[in-house]
């Protein structure tokens, strides 16, 4: 059995569900059983911190679509939503339905895409893959216009067995061709292009009705109507008669266990909790929350063999230090939730999630661009030479903002996010070297290894010392130092 107390369990299922398990995180938690944390994280809400037309409406200027609005949008969600587990299984999902707008170039298919990813992630995966085979942005990544009868898309049929349910090996070339001829009829349609009026005028109209930018559409005309045998069994199959099979076939449900646990676990595989997550997903015929159940119930979840083994993605490496830097907090303060969907919101918030969003994609991982239909590659991967220098250059948002001083010149005072944490750390009446690096290692949950707060300590113990704390600006700056070391260590770079 698991060696881990209830204290480390909650952290490490906030690391591994959530974007970390600073401070804040962590209060959220306090005073229930580890049994009713589970049950929480499990049930996320629906309900979106503002509304994503509030990234395309401009003041001065025409709507902008592109996706480029929708990565602020979910920069936004990640950051600031007490709903972790929704937009981390939406991360998931983006992964294993991997499009990209590189080739979709359309950030209205992208939005819908989005959406059928975050509206129910943890429910039954028949489900979420009707959904997400039906949007637009994915038939489209897929090279489908429409299917014709006569002109079946083996494309499309290989990468439903191969990518998104059965997995390699578990398919012939015939099933390829027949599950293409069952996907004749399938296109898209996208009605806010049918609309009259200027771009602004059209997506006040959809949001007003409800009326979907995109849709799915089909075409029975150029459906062919023929049996066709898959996987050994002869019938007039359909598309989505072929989704809803494959959905639930023992084949797709460990090919989709074994992802989840290399994403949610570990890269080293436990059989014994594949084993049982597979049971549990045939069981409940697909349930993604029941499988996610059994995975974080299972021991070998706390195993010295998981817990701090996973190096983080680019994206749970900058979310997680911007919510843990109050960025939750911080970026609410900057949006009205009740404004309507067509008040844009202040040029600092949109450049603020617009950075989010930025260091992502330097660190390695530009939200709505993966690099082809099979996702990124994980683990090691995220980690060489220039990803890691491209980490160290985020330390969370902008921890100086330039100022003019009562004289009118140029200077510098301290973000918000660091005020934060300078009033934090203070609240613990810091009297020993050893003392500040503990509070700022738990605060932060950086999780520094002993030898680190070692030198750390011994560190701040030089210099102006423990006087720095009666000193604001100079406290700031030694926080920022401290900042400077803890997110570049490696201890910081996995969880």
């Amino acid at each position: 059995m698991s060696a881990l107390d209830d204290k480390s369990k909650k952290k490490h299922l906030l690391r591994r569900l959530g974007w970390g398990a600073s401070q804040a995180e962590r209060q959220r938690f306090d005073g229930i059983s580890v049994a009713a944390m589970i049950e929480v994280l499990l049930n996320p809400g629906t309900k979106d911190i503002g509304h994503p037309a509030q990234f395309w409406f401009r003041k001065d200027e025409a709507a902008d679509t592109g996706a480029h609005r929708l990565k602020r949008f979910w920069a936004l969600q990640m950051v600031a939503s007490h709903d972790v587990l929704r937009e981390k299984m939406a991360l998931f999902w983006h992964d294993h339905f991997a499009v990209s707008d590189a080739m979709v170039d359309s950030g209205l298919m992208m939005h819908d895409y989005l959406e059928r990813l975050r509206s129910d992630p943890l429910g039954r995966f028949e489900d979420i893959l009707v959904r997400v085979a039906e949007s637009p942005a994915f038939l489209r990544m897929l090279n489908v216009e429409m299917i014709f009868r006569d002109t079946p898309n083996e494309n499309f049929g290989r990468e439903v067995l191969e990518l998104y349910t059965l997995g390699v090996g578990n398919y012939t070339e015939s099933d390829i061709k027949e599950v293409s001829r069952a996907f004749t009829g399938w296109t898209y349609d996208a009605p806010i292009y049918h609309m009259t009026g200027s771009e602004d005028d059209r997506l006040r109209r959809i949001i007003r009705t409800g009326t979907p930018a995109v849709s799915f559409a089909y075409l029975s005309a150029v459906h062919d109507p023929g049996e066709k045998t898959i996987l050994g069994i002869k019938k007039k199959w359909t598309g989505h008669d072929v989704l809803r099979y494959l959905a639930n076939h023992p084949k797709t449900a460990d090919h989709l266990c074994r992802k989840l646990w290399g994403f949610f676990g570990s890269e080293a595989v436990s059989e014994s909790a594949v084993k049982a997550m597979v049971a549990t997903f045939l069981q409940t015929k697909g349930s993604i929350r029941a499988v996610m159940k059994t995975m974080v119930d299972h021991q070998d979840f706390y195993s010295p063999e998981v817990v701090g083994r996973l190096i983080k993605s680019p994206v749970e490496y900058v979310i997680g230090v911007t919510r843990a830097l109050n960025g939750a907090a911080l970026f609410k303060g900057k949006l009205s939730v009740d404004a309507a969907p067509d008040e844009p919101h202040s040029t600092e918030l949109l450049d603020a999630m617009g950075a989010v969003a930025y260091f992502c994609e330097i660190a390695g991982q530009d939200l709505l661009y993966p690099p082809d239909v099979a996702g990124w590659n994980w683990h090691k991967a995220w980690i060489n030479t220039q990803t890691v220098l491209q980490r160290k250059r985020y330390r969370g948002m902008m921890l100086w903002e330039p100022y003019k001083d009562a004289q009118g010149k140029d200077a510098w005072r301290p973000s918000a996010s660091l005020i934060w944490l300078r009033g934090e750390m203070k609240l613990r009446k810091l009297e020993t070297p050893d003392q500040v690096i503990t509070a700022f290692d738990e605060i932060l949950d950086i999780q520094l290894r002993e030898t680190s707060k070692v030198a750390l300590a011994e560190a701040w113990a030089k210099g102006n010392g423990m006087d720095s704390i009666q000193n604001d600006n100079w406290f700031s700056g030694r926080l920022t130092e401290l900042l400077d070391f803890a997110l570049f260590a490696p201890e910081y770079q996995v969880h």
